[in-house]
């Protein structure tokens, strides 16, 4: 389903004129030491790579699912690979789904983990519950036109406007004062 509600994503991220990187967790290795153990250079070119791409990045959006009430083990393992420098003073729109009611759980505890690494999370939340039902592969509505997907479509749009509204908002005043110390 991840695939389903990045397509949805994709579709109503575009016209922000943002760019949008996925970080695939797959064939990771698990945590066994965060970026800033490893000296400049030995560490692995895919972790050398996120971590560039990261600290070039104004904001993050994260869209994750729920896995037992909880953040997914992938994404907690790749937010622990790095620490203050990547996500500090940078705004994270957090987007949840759940094949059952939840989602919420999962937007607490990524909230959290962003917060202790100085990142700021975007109050507005959309969490997509009985995400299976709701979405097909291709990321569209089963129907359309229903409350349901037109007020999740809403909060989709209200969390990727936030987003963009706060990384332009802080970008800005970076720019003119310089680097939080």
């Amino acid at each position: 389903m991840f695939e389903a509600v990045m397509t949805l994503k994709r579709r109503h991220f575009l016209y922000l004129n943002y760019l949008s990187i996925g970080i695939q967790t797959k064939q990771r290795s698990v945590l066994t030491n965060t970026y800033c153990a490893f000296e400049l250079g030995p560490a692995p070119s895919w972790l050398q790579e996120a971590e560039s791409t990261m600290l070039s990045a104004d904001a993050f959006l994260m869209i994750t699912g729920e896995y037992n009430r909880s953040v997914p083990p992938a994404l907690s393992n790749m937010i622990n690979h790095f620490g203050t420098n990547v996500f500090s003073t940078k705004p994270s729109g957090i987007i949840t789904y759940s094949l059952g009611m939840g989602g919420a759980n999962s937007r607490t505890g990524v909230s959290l983990m962003v917060q202790e690494l100085g990142g700021i999370p975007v109050p507005m939340a959309c969490s997509v519950a009985n995400v299976a039902a709701k979405l097909n592969e291709q990321g569209e509505f089963h129907n359309p036109d229903s409350k349901d997907s037109i007020a999740t479509v809403k909060f989709l749009e209200k969390v990727i406007n936030h987003t963009a509204w706060y990384a332009n908002a802080l970008s800005s005043y970076r720019n003119s004062h310089g680097e939080l110390k």
